[in-house]
């Protein structure tokens, strides 16, 4: 049986996309298995989140996706 959440899978699928380049905040966190709020202060104290580059446009915050799927150990997608 998949105990998996379907906001967990949403973001693994968003992950697995090829054409996918950023993740949002939220989604790094439902896939690092943390809270949202944890995830942002993280990001806020370090500058990182599990020692992921992260990148600021405006007041949003991206993470690359390609060091996400080395992380986790998903390979990357053919494009």
């Amino acid at each position: 049986m998949n105990s998996q959440s379907p906001q967990y899978q949403q973001a693994k699928d968003h992950l697995e996309d090829p054409q996918t380049l950023m993740l949002d905040a939220p989604e790094v966190a439902i896939l690092l298995g943390i809270s949202r709020p944890h995830c942002y202060q993280t990001i806020l104290e370090t500058g990182s989140i599990a020692g992921l580059p992260i990148l600021r446009v405006g007041k949003r915050i991206k993470i690359p996706a390609a060091p996400i799927r080395a992380l986790l150990g998903i390979s990357q997608p053919a494009s």
